[in-house]
């Protein structure tokens, strides 16, 4: 699999700007502030630093500039060694808490939840705190203290900071986005309109606000929802994230999500996660063959990626195409991606659904592929070894079952399946030392197999012998109610 597919894969998984204890959604607004007009490139800016290390204007430059760059453990880096330089001015702590913010921001996007994240977030509120000391700073300064105190776990806390600046400020923008984030977060999306709403309108261009707005919208209409989307795209603010937003956000109402995806699909006709999501909303519409369409345009533009071929598997499978399902599951099984284990067990039922239809050579054929991927599952062993005995494949169906019995010698369903092949071809001496194993294990089957052989073989007294144990322990088995009859019948006949 390919670094950009599982760069895409990484994507996918965790790209929800509304995350768990973390609000994904602020990383935009802290790596992109002000931007610096006319800013030298950042080569230039590493260089100066380089051979300037104890110049606090060059470490005052370079820390926004990585930041920029999304570089946010080297503006980290940068913004403390220019704390060390000047003394904890305000200004300079406020670039701190910024950079911190940045940097646990990544880290929780990469599954960090540790120490090392806490330890980040308290020096965002200290040095916030710090910053609040300057005047011109106080405003700024405590928004980021209430993104601190939020990310600890202290919601009141930083609403109460929040209602104290906007108290100052009514139109600050990212107080309003940051407590409508907060009330959204808390579960009361009704709250969260009216400042999201109302940043929005400030701030139009701020796409992470108004994705934001239409969550909280969604509680209430989904159609004014996709509106929100519908009006980004067509104002040319589709980014890359904008399509899974849309999804996630409208995934109840799957009209809405399709109208919104194609609004982005219109402008962004390239972007293979616009198309997937598409397919997903089509799909949970019930338009099977339409969701098809798009995955594989999708997969046209980024070939070969599981997940997406995962998702058109399940599609081809609910639209009767069962043959395109397992072409697609059998890639996905090989990949390292959450819908492997899924596309494991869907392969299983299908394996199952051939099986009952007689096409033993796809039962083989899904079989060989998930005998590489689930290697520690005897059933996998045993669907195969099936497969492979219904094709007269006998050879390797042997092989198959002499090494999964070694592997799983207490799978009585891999040992009963080996005899049943071996007295199939005649072999009956190692077919009853087989059954005669399943049966020590406690398995019925094996002792009924052992009894069927015996009675086959003539030995009478001994399969009625064994009848008998099975029916006294299940008296309805069908087979050894018959086979017992015959012992009885032959005795008859034989007093004769």
């Amino acid at each position: 699999m390919s670094d950009q597919h599982d760069e895409r894969v990484r994507r996918w998984a965790g790209r929800a700007r509304l995350c768990g204890w973390v609000l994904l959604c602020c990383a935009p607004w802290v790596l992109a502030q002000e931007p610096v007009q006319d800013a030298p490139p950042l080569e230039e800016l590493e260089a100066r630093a380089a051979e300037r290390p104890e110049d606090a204007a060059n470490l005052r430059a370079l820390a926004p500039a990585y930041l920029a760059a999304g570089r946010t453990a080297d503006a980290l880096a940068a913004a403390t060694r220019l704390i060390g330089l000047t003394d904890e001015l305000p200004g300079d702590r406020l670039l701190l808490a910024r950079a911190s913010l940045a940097e646990a921001d990544r880290l929780v996007t990469e599954g960090e939840r540790g120490g090392y994240v806490r330890s980040l977030l308290a020096d965002v509120e200290q040095s916030a705190r710090l910053a609040c000391a300057d005047a011109a700073l106080s405003l700024e300064a405590r928004v980021f203290l209430a993104h601190a105190q939020f990310r600890q776990g202290a919601a009141e806390a930083a609403r109460a900071t929040l209602g104290e600046v906007l108290a100052e400020e009514p139109e600050e923008v990212d107080a309003l986005a940051l407590r409508g984030y907060l009330t959204l977060f808390g579960e009361r999306p009704e709250e969260a309109v009216a400042d999201l709403e109302r940043a929005a309108h400030l701030a139009p261009e701020r796409v992470d606000v108004r994705v934001h707005w239409a969550m909280a919208l969604a509680h209430r209409s989904a159609a004014e929802a996709a509106a929100v989307f519908v009006s980004l795209a067509e104002e040319g603010r589709a980014d890359e994230r904008l399509a899974g937003d849309a999804y996630r956000t409208l995934a109840a109402d799957p009209a809405q999500a399709e109208r919104s995806l194609r609004a982005v699909c219109t402008v962004r006709p390239e972007d293979a996660e616009a198309c997937f999501w598409l397919g997903r909303a089509l799909a949970d519409g019930g338009r099977h063959a339409e969701a098809i369409a798009a995955y594989d345009r999708s997969l046209a533009l980024l070939p070969d990626d599981a997940t997406v071929l995962a998702f058109r598997g399940d599609a081809r499978g609910r639209a009767n195409d069962f043959s395109g399902l397992v072409d697609d599951l059998l890639l996905v099984v090989r990949a390292d991606v959450p819908e492997r284990v899924w596309a494991v067990r869907r392969l299983q039922a299908a394996s199952a659904w051939f099986a009952q239809q007689g096409n033993w050579e796809t039962v083989a054929r899904i079989g060989q592929v998930l005998i590489e991927t689930d290697p520690d599952d005897p059933d996998v062993h045993g669907n195969l070894g099936l497969a492979l005995m219904r094709l007269d494949r006998v050879d390797e169906a042997d092989a198959l079952f002499r090494a999964a019995v070694e592997s799983f010698p207490d799978s009585v369903r891999l040992i009963n399946d080996h005899g049943l092949l071996l007295e199939g071809v005649g072999r009956y001496q190692e077919a009853e030392e087989r059954f005669a194993r399943a049966a020590d294990l406690g398995s019925l089957d094996g002792l009924e197999n052992l009894a069927v052989l015996r009675l086959r073989l003539g030995d009478v007294a001994s399969a009625r012998e064994r009848f008998q144990a099975v029916l006294g322990r299940d008296p309805a088995r069908v087979r050894s109610v018959a086979g017992y009859a015959r012992t009885l019948l032959s005795d008859a006949l034989d007093s004769r």
